[in-house]
């Protein structure tokens, strides 16, 4: 049964009829270095009002596990509050959970002394030990979710109650029921949220991210396979082979064809890729070999390491420019130096003089299909043998692939469904975790960021916990861009826009080059499979409705009756359906596109988060162009501005009434526009090809 508080007296009372010995008490560490902590579910939040350069929080919240709660208006009541919870529970540390931690503990951290605080960038904290025995936690960084989304998942509505954030309050300003609700209930859905992961891990062990049940998880796996973690082991990297791998490893392409862009394109067909990190992780060869570092002599020598070995390799390429029948530039501007008299498409190189880059070799052979050049310069390779990933690693992601297909849409099997997808997803962003990272030092109030050790290399490869390659990683981003250009590439002239894993096109009768990639891609599958001696159907599981869902495939998406890019990210959409989607990286999406629909004055309906409308949209697709500036009530974007220290200032509530207030640091957010101008360059690097096109092609 809830109990909720109002007062410090009745907390208190209600946390003496808690039986508190009946929580367990887990621990981790050895020696000094030994914690023990409380398996107790809790939570805390804020309500805050932000003024022009300051913030005051009018309302704090707090639960013990949904039995106790109470909203106070001060921090003096709040900390209060805090030390009659270690009055009771003073046995152990107790952990209490912040959703997105970084902007209480703006407010929090003047008011608490600290023991310990883990960052992971300055005003960043997800982990933070006080000397008084109570250590917050960021469930932002554990579920990757925001808490409206957790709550759904769980079938809890977040939304009940009502607060409208405009409206300045401060702590004497009364708050109705219905703000009362809504406050307790954003500590309510976390509490909920956290229960099932006490079920899987202890408080003393449950990891701080969401990628850390993953390596959990994988771990665990690998782990019943000793041959496995010691082949693993056996895979170390070198100082300078890093640098060449982390130059090398680049992220998903996002880019729109110069042709198409700003223009209201009718008939576009979109396709995406069937989780295409896994698919590419499972079919395809990686570095199975210790890297050598080689120095090539010849053609002739690069050309025979090219074709026997997987390797990574700094390339510069002279007079270098996009052949006229590829749609799409693959090499990234911020992956270059050395340049000389370049000509860029939107951050990617159509044509330079000389340009060096760190690639893959896969990613050559993505080059010289799509660019044409005089010639190039390879000095030194770092060459892997190729073969298959770890079987028990191919298991493991296959039967992830298998729970998030088979249960997606089942009723009661929500949790088990998200956590295989969260599993899934993250295995990637694991294998590609920066080996070298800033250590950020929180002291005395002040944040300070601290290069790398020199010994992180040495850490990572003598770490007995290690259980992935870094390389690996590097190797499945490449090859599923290369799966991508490959399709672009087939396209050619009529690709118009692509995203990591999703390929947007004109003309229908371009849809033959997917039935084709997805044979190959279903060849590929099975030779892994028959590879590993395992049944050819894992790549293939049912849905709820009995259809296979082939790993690797380019599934049908939508056919577009009107598409408008104007950029990466940045696109306007109406579907078969009738339905208008804007995509505008950064903003609210839905909030955006209905200010842009009662701007033109087209009439539409709001269905579960989805926007139709069967009117004209001829003046919605012109609205969205270069000079396009959406106001900062509808972009959902905010800027933080954070302060240390003791301020004292008046706040004048919505009711008229004025106090004067402490805070002794804060979180300012202040909402921003968006302008969606495009850079004066692209524009007439733009307009230039569409002339060169239509010259040449129409």
């Amino acid at each position: 049964i809830t109990m909720r508080n109002y007062s410090i007296q009745d907390f208190e009372k209600n946390l003496k009829q808690l039986n508190i010995e009946k929580y367990n008490i887990s621990m981790r560490g050895k020696g000094e270095r030994r914690r023990r902590y409380y398996d107790v579910a809790a939570s805390f939040d804020t309500e805050t009002t932000s003024l022009k350069d300051k913030a005051h929080t009018y309302a704090m919240m707090l639960s013990i596990d949904n039995k106790a709660e109470v909203l106070l208006r001060t921090w003096d009541d709040t900390v209060e509050a805090f030390n009659v919870c270690k009055k009771y529970f003073n046995k152990a540390i107790l952990p209490i959970y912040i959703h997105n931690m970084a902007f209480d503990f703006a407010a929090l951290n003047g008011w608490l002394e600290w023991q310990e605080v883990f960052s992971i960038a300055v005003h960043t904290p997800i982990k933070a030990l006080s000397t008084i025995g109570i250590e917050f936690r960021d469930s932002l960084v554990l579920f990757a979710k925001k808490l409206e989304t957790i709550g759904q998942e769980i079938g809890i509505n977040k939304m009940v109650g009502d607060l409208d954030y405009k409206l300045v309050r401060h702590s004497q300003t009364p708050l109705t029921d219905k703000e009362i609700e809504y406050c307790f209930r954003d500590v309510e859905v976390l509490v909920e949220a956290i229960r099932p992961r006490l079920k899987e891990f202890d408080m003393a062990h449950i990891p701080m991210t969401s990628t850390g049940y993953v390596r959990h998880h994988v771990r665990d796996y690998l782990k019943a396979k000793r041959v496995t973690m010691d082949f693993i082991h056996s895979l170390t990297i070198e100082d300078d082979e890093y640098e060449v791998l982390h130059e090398a490893f680049s992220g998903g392409m996002t880019h729109t064809n110069a042709y198409y862009s700003d223009e209201v394109v009718e008939d576009v067909y979109s396709y995406d890729i069937i989780t295409s990190y896994i698919a590419s992780a499972v079919g395809e060869l990686f570095p199975m070999s210790k890297g050598k570092k080689i120095y090539v002599k010849d053609m002739e020598d690069f050309v025979y390491y090219l074709e026997n070995y997987l390797s990574v390799f700094p390339i510069t390429f002279y007079n270098i420019s996009l052949k006229d029948c590829m749609g799409d530039t693959p090499i990234s501007i911020s992956k270059c130096c050395n340049i000389e008299n370049v000509e860029l498409d939107n951050g990617r190189v159509y044509k330079a003089d000389r340009i060096t880059t760190t690639i893959t070799s896969v990613d050559f052979y993505t080059i010289n299909e799509f660019y044409e050049f005089d010639s190039f310069d390879v000095k030194t390779m770092w060459i892997y043998e190729a073969g298959r990933l770890p079987k028990r690693l191919i298991e493991c992601m296959l039967e992830l692939y298998a729970k998030k297909t088979e249960l997606k849409g089942i009723k009661g099997k929500e949790n088990e469904y998200n956590r295989s997808k969260e599993l899934l997803n993250a295995i990637y962003g694991m294998m590609v975790t920066d080996i070298k990272q800033e250590t950020i030092i929180f002291n005395n109030g002040e944040w300070e960021e601290k290069e790398a050790a020199d010994n992180s290399v040495s850490k990572y490869n003598n770490s007995p916990n290690r259980f992935l390659f870094y390389a690996w990683g590097v190797f499945i981003s490449a090859w599923s861009r290369r799966h991508l250009m490959q399709i672009i590439g087939r396209t050619g002239n009529s690709h118009v826009y692509c995203d990591t894993d999703s390929e947007k096109f004109i003309g229908k009768d371009n849809m033959h080059i997917f039935e084709e990639y997805n044979k190959e891609n279903v060849a590929m599958m099975d030779e892994a499979m028959d590879y590993f001696n395992l049944d050819r159907e894992l790549t293939r599981p049912k849905n709820i409705n009995g259809k296979r869902k082939q790993l690797g495939n380019f599934e049908f998406e939508h056919c577009y009756k009107l598409f408008k890019a104007l950029g990466a990210k940045r696109y306007l959409v109406q579907t078969e359906d009738n339905e208008i989607i804007l995509t505008v990286a950064g903003t609210q999406k839905i909030a955006s596109l209905e200010y842009m629909l009662k701007t033109c004055n087209i009439n539409y309906t709001k269905e579960k988060g989805h926007i139709y409308s069967t009117d004209c949209l001829d003046g919605l697709f012109e609205m969205f162009d270069n000079d396009l500036y959406i106001p900062e009530q509808y972009t959902g974007k905010s800027a933080r501005m954070y302060s240390n220290g003791l301020i004292t200032f008046n706040v004048v509530d919505y009711m008229g009434n004025e106090i004067k207030v402490e805070e002794r640091g804060c979180c300012v957010l202040k909402p921003v526009g968006y302008s969606l101008g495009m850079e004066q360059e692209y524009i007439k690097f733009a307009l230039g090809v569409k002339e060169y096109r239509t010259r040449n092609y129409f």
